[in-house]
């Protein structure tokens, strides 16, 4: 089954003629047109969502031998993008990577982070 979401209230829309994979993704201010197709496991997400993005091998837990990159869509807490392909820009480097003491101090660096992404951002 299609996956959608509302974003700030806009829903996507589905031309009835287009087809849209039951695995695929659909985010916000998104319209699939006549006859489109939307392949297995497209995330199609509205223009201008903002992210904090990490790139990496999260260094603070022992188990995570391949690098990951993990985006937080900022104000968005219902979206389960796990297993979908999605697209990211990057265009400002916050930091590099860190092993923390511990999950309380990853959290606040987090929280930190996603302060300073949201000001270079504004």
């Amino acid at each position: 089954m299609v996956k959608v979401y509302e974003i700030n209230g806009v829903t996507p829309v589905v031309d009835p003629t287009a087809y849209v994979h039951p695995s695929a993704v659909l985010i916000g201010d998104v319209i699939v047109g006549p006859r489109c197709y939307i392949g297995p496991l497209a995330a199609l997400l509205a223009p201008g969502r903002s992210a904090a993005i990490s790139v990496g091998t999260n260094p603070t837990f022992d188990d995570v031998e391949a690098r990951q990159v993990e985006a937080h869509v900022l104000d968005e807490t219902s979206l389960d993008l796990y297993g979908h392909r999605v697209q990211v820009q990057f265009t400002h480097r916050i930091r590099g990577m860190v092993a923390f003491e511990g999950i309380p101090a990853l959290i606040d660096q987090m929280t930190q982070d996603v302060t300073r992404v949201r000001t270079v951002l504004a």
